[in-house]
């Protein structure tokens, strides 16, 4: 995520597709436009190296009302936690099981399916994109 995700605050999930990206360069993928659009609304469950949060969706052109978003868990990069949900995840920590592992990509370049490019480092547009 661009942004920590936290309890409260609102998500646009994209669904990225890898494209081939020359030798050398970053990552590249394409996204699609966002089905899920919404507030998160509670953690459902932890994991040593991820958290998984619960997305009430507000995009009324989709029939899905909520969805699951799990993110690798890395404090302050992307996932902001309460002092009451880090002590609990300190006092859980060594039950915790570890299972999932999902890879950050933060040097990767993102291309959205109207065809304008962001960065995903930054969110910003970006002028000059490697086409393959």
């Amino acid at each position: 995520p661009l942004h920590p995700v936290r309890v409260g605050g609102r998500v646009r999930c994209h669904r990225l597709s890898s494209i081939l990206a020359p030798p050398d360069t970053p990552e590249r993928y394409i996204s699609k436009r966002p089905e899920v659009v919404g507030e998160v609304i509670a953690i459902r469950g932890m994991e040593q190296d991820t958290t998984e949060f619960v997305v009430r969706n507000q995009n009324t052109s989709t029939t899905t009302k909520f969805a699951y978003l799990t993110v690798p868990h890395v404090p302050g990069v992307t996932v902001q936690l309460t002092w009451l949900q880090r002590a609990v995840r300190f006092l859980l920590t060594r039950f915790l099981p570890r299972i999932k592992w999902i890879a950050i990509r933060s040097k990767a370049a993102i291309v959205n399916e109207t065809g304008g490019h962001m960065d995903l480092a930054t969110g910003d547009e970006m002028h000059d994109i490697y086409e393959a």
